[in-house]
């Protein structure tokens, strides 16, 4: 389960649009063995700008996006009865960018797309501390420091519908190429230090569809999904939200 608060500004400028933004979001998650509940604080700058429009009306436009994050973990291992907990912190950083067309006609926008995207990240070493019995093993647990440096490109096309004033829709579809998938990770559990690579999935496809109702010009919500797919298996989340301009 996931909630959270954004809050952004943007301006118009000759160059382009630029945008700043802030927000946090709460996640809880629990299965028999593991509970996670994290809280993200994170920002970032937006940038948007249309470099030529075509005879027959096509804008070709170019974005861009930096964004930050501090992630405060709150993780509990259960055995049993017994319980061990651990509140490392994680912080991730990233950029994008991307080139796209919009063809638009009449009430419908078709978007292609390419970019190529960095993502970091720096989780903190942490200690399992028991707080309820014995939930670690003999001797403690420990897993060290790592740090993710992490490239990917993405190509992807997108449907946007504007069917009355107040229903708008949007469908994406797209695929990710990791360029470097490999993570390592090292940990200790009592004497025995170990160290394994990971790899993550080559290719990932991914659809995004949203169902948008504009209740007047300053508000409006929309009902979203999101899907992930590679070889390992799938993600789907779904997700209401809610828009407020000013």
């Amino acid at each position: 389960h996931t909630k959270g608060t954004i809050i952004g500004y943007s301006t118009l400028k000759d160059s382009g649009i630029y945008g700043v933004y802030a927000g946090y979001e709460d996640t809880k998650m629990g299965s028999t063995y593991f509970d996670i509940n994290n809280r993200t604080y994170y920002a970032g700058l937006k940038y948007f700008n249309t470099l030529f429009t075509t005879e027959k009306g096509q804008e070709v436009y170019i974005k861009a996006q930096g964004k930050a994050a501090l992630i405060k973990n709150d993780l509990t291992k259960k055995i049993g009865n017994n319980e061990a907990k651990a509140e490392p912190n994680s912080y991730t950083y990233g950029v994008n960018t991307a080139l796209g067309m919009n063809f638009i006609s009449n009430k419908d926008i078709f978007s292609p797309e390419i970019g190529l995207a960095y993502e970091g990240g720096s989780p903190e070493a942490f200690s399992m501390k028991d707080t309820i019995g014995q939930a670690t093993v003999q001797g403690g647990e420990r897993t060290y420091a790592n740090y993710l440096n992490l490239f990917s490109t993405k190509t992807s096309f997108t449907w946007f519908r504007d069917w009355l004033p107040n229903l708008k829709t949007s469908v994406e579809l797209g695929a990710k190429f990791n360029i470097n998938p490999k993570v390592e990770a090292e940990a200790r559990f009592g004497n025995i230090k170990v160290s394994d690579e990971f790899d993550l999935p080559r290719i990932q496809k991914f659809v995004s569809t949203s169902f948008i109702v504009p209740v007047n010009e300053a508000f409006y919500f929309s009902l979203n999904y999101n899907g992930m797919f590679d070889k390992d298996g799938n993600t789907h989340t779904g997700f209401a939200q809610f828009n407020y301009l000013w």
